[in-house]
């Protein structure tokens, strides 16, 4: 933070091309991707997480990746990506697309540090073309399933396609990526 001779405040900027090239130099393609998806599965407190790597039915040559688990979804009221006083706001562009957290964010037990590795790991592949679909449902009911894509404008963002809430609805949160041009050896 930086005070100019008239006491404004001016903060740190970068421009959004900026952003998205440093996104891309941190590395994070391949097995880092899944990895880090699973990291966000760990973190939700998930007991059961399912990962497929199946061949892409849409996409010849390619695979299509689904990370499913039972954690408690993206929309908590108690988390600080949340927002429990408008809940039709989902909050989900700000938990897979905000840039880094304290460890205060963090519980005790997670496993995260810094906040970025699922936020660009998305960015990245949405950079590739490819549309990442997300559905997480809180342990309230919530759910809500977006998908996280490069928008005509070129910046990535979110659009959400569904809102409800429904007691029975399990928590968990399902991500699916169809494209992929990923090779991986048996051992990763």
């Amino acid at each position: 933070m930086l005070q100019n001779k008239k006491g404004n405040v001016e903060y740190l900027q970068s421009n959004d091309s900026f952003n998205e090239m440093a996104l891309r130099a941190l590395g994070f393609n391949g097995i880092n991707i899944i990895h880090e998806l699973v990291d966000n599965s760990v973190s939700a407190q998930s007991t059961n997480i399912l990962v497929g790597w199946d061949k892409s039915e849409q996409f010849e040559g390619k695979r299509k990746l689904t990370i499913q688990d039972n954690g408690k979804g993206v929309h908590n009221p108690n988390e600080k990506c949340g927002t429990p006083e408008n809940p039709e706001r989902s909050n989900f562009a700000e938990c897979f697309l905000t840039l880094g957290r304290t460890r205060d964010d963090y519980g005790t037990n997670e496993i995260s540090n810094f906040g970025i590795g699922g936020t660009v790991s998305i960015n990245e592949l949405a950079q590739q073309g490819l549309e990442v679909h997300i559905t997480t449902t809180d342990r309230v009911g919530r759910r809500y399933y977006g998908v996280i894509k490069k928008l005509d404008n070129g910046k990535v963002g979110v659009e959400l396609k569904d809102y409800s809430v429904n007691s029975d609805y399990k928590s968990g949160t399902e991500v699916i990526i169809d494209g992929l041009d990923i090779k991986l050896s048996k051992e990763q």
